[in-house]
């Protein structure tokens, strides 16, 4: 299995009904003194066993990445501020990098041209600062991932200035390589994921552009690279590209999200990574930031997590199973101007909330359908040990037919799923590649969902 932070996305026809969604409560106010907040990612930094929240903001030469303590309800500390050495940070995100077990901090600055790590000694109050380089003009785009298979998480970084895709190499226990150039003739590079295109089980590079495009490129094995391969450039400023399998055919298609013509879009992979042309999902998210594919309402397929600037958008879009969509608002408050949204599960109840960054603020946003939007089973049910360490037990009271499995992480993707087709009263999980932290194990059987909370030592 490849070790990926980051995501995935597509559709095939689509339909669209605006309307308004209660699966979501008001917005619970986390901090309202933010400077222009750019970033948010998840984590648990403190170890305590519940998700954190990380923001970067656009502060010049001030105190511009840090992270707020989760007590496991909902409830969040002031902030915890990671370094004041830092000068426009753009993108952040949140990885054990070194292996020890603590969530170490990775983040790209504009100003200060810095790509650097912070390393966490376990409590999240004590960090020492890696940097990878300090010579990435207008860093900004951000991905953590194993590039070259060999089990260690590289970064993956996009410098805007220099029109140019780079990485580092872990080379183990918090070492890191020079700078790989993967390309330096991407006009405007903005966001990067890293992402396996074309089914071949290496993680290919995915980007988005001001230079008006989106693109891609293949991995050809142990982290080296082919030439550019264009998939549209009838967009203009797209901010972010992801992807994932939207309509089952486990073939991952790409998903944008522009800022100068508002809109959310899809282009379907042949099967061969060959792309389609652009189909719109919604063209009306006014400066659109963000479209993540993440499966929200907990029915095994990727929905749309969206964030809009200019009027204060968060939306998501609920896929029917067939890659129809139907939008959900969660927000629309102009004066907040999100720039960015996650899902996990910030309560801790077993379903995915929202959390989100705006212009001066972060506010998160509870779920309030712990059932999701999909039937419960309620037979009784156990899971031992947990955590695991090497394999889990997942068992129910009696006999019941089993469809599927599927291991979701703490953010809502897919770690592993797997067909069962049979009846029985146990499932086996194993460890496998997961690393620490909190999953949720999914079992579909005709008795409804299974859904169970469990932890990775």
């Amino acid at each position: 299995m490849k070790k990926k932070i980051g995501l995935l996305f597509m559709l095939v026809m689509l339909q669209i009904i605006s309307i308004q969604a209660q699966q979501f409560g008001s917005a619970n106010l986390i901090d309202g003194t933010v400077f222009r907040g750019e970033d948010i990612f998840q984590g648990d930094i403190d170890g305590d066993g519940d998700v954190d929240l990380v923001v970067a903001s656009y502060e010049t030469d001030a105190d511009s990445l840090f992270w707020y303590e989760n007590n496991g309800s909902g409830i969040f500390s002031t902030p915890h501020f990671v370094t004041s050495n830092l000068d426009i940070a753009r993108a952040v995100m949140v990885a054990d990098l070194n292996d020890d077990g603590a969530m170490d901090i990775i983040s790209a600055s504009q100003a200060d041209r810095k790509v650097a790590w912070y390393e966490n000694d376990g409590t999240g109050l004590n960090w020492t600062t890696h940097n990878l380089t300090t010579s990435a003009n207008y860093a900004i785009g951000l991905d953590v991932a194993d590039l070259d298979d060999d089990g260690k998480l590289d970064v993956i970084f996009t410098a805007t200035g220099d029109e140019q895709i780079s990485w580092f190499k872990n080379l183990g226990s918090g070492d890191f390589s020079g700078e790989i150039i993967i390309s330096n003739q991407v006009i405007d590079a903005i966001s990067v994921s890293a992402v396996d295109l074309d089914n071949d089980d290496k993680l290919d590079i995915l980007f988005s552009s001001w230079g008006d495009s989106i693109g891609w490129f293949k991995n050809n094995g142990n982290g080296n690279f082919g030439t550019i391969n264009f998939v549209s450039n009838l967009i203009d400023n797209p901010k972010t590209a992801y992807a994932a399998d939207l309509d089952g055919d486990n073939w991952p298609d790409i998903i944008s999200a522009s800022n100068y013509d508002d809109k959310v879009a899809w282009y379907k992979n042949d099967g061969s990574a060959n792309f389609g042309v652009q189909q719109i999902i919604d063209s009306t998210v006014d400066y659109a930031m963000t479209a993540e594919p993440i499966d929200i309402d907990g029915d095994a397929d990727y929905d749309i997590l969206v964030a809009g600037f200019s009027k204060g958008e968060i939306s998501w879009y609920e896929n029917d199973g067939n890659a129809s969509f139907s939008k959900h608002i969660v927000d629309t408050t102009a004066s907040n101007k999100y720039r960015s949204v996650v899902a996990t599960d910030i309560d801790g109840d077993g379903d995915l909330d929202l959390a989100a960054v705006a212009q001066n603020k972060v506010v998160w946003f509870e779920n309030l359908n712990p059932a999701g939007l999909f039937p419960i089973a309620k037979a009784q049910t156990n899971f031992y040990p947990n955590p695991i360490i090497q394999e889990g037990e997942w068992s129910v009271e009696k006999p019941i037919f089993v469809e599927k499995v599927t291991v979701f992480n703490a953010v809502g993707q897919v770690e592993y799923e797997y067909s069962v087709g049979k009846i029985c009263t146990e499932i086996h999980i194993q460890r496998n590649d997961l690393k620490s932290g909190c999953y949720f194990l999914n079992v579909y059987g005709n008795e409804g969902e299974f859904i169970t909370k469990f932890f990775v030592e």
